[in-house]
């Protein structure tokens, strides 16, 4: 097997196109804080702790900037998928 070949089909990578720019163009909507909070835990594997320290607010909050994010995120990922 070569190593540029692919299984996937022209649909499967438009598909996985689609759904990229649909969670770039939704992550770009979020608040810049929750953007932020997010993109730390999730992209670059920050703890709550380190989270907290690099946006000087408490734990607490940063639960709080995840839970939005995450809310609004998924609502936004929803209208985009139901257009």
């Amino acid at each position: 097997r070569e190593p540029w070949a692919s299984d996937s089909t022209p649909l499967d990578d438009a598909l996985e196109a689609e759904r990229k720019r649909a969670l770039e163009d939704g992550l770009q909507e979020l608040p810049t804080r929750q953007r932020t909070a997010l993109v730390l835990q999730h992209f670059e594997g920050f703890t709550y702790e380190e989270i907290a320290a690099a946006l000087q607010i408490t734990e607490k909050a940063v639960e709080g900037l995840l839970s939005r994010a995450r809310n609004n995120l998924r609502e936004s990922l929803t209208d985009r998928i139901e257009m």
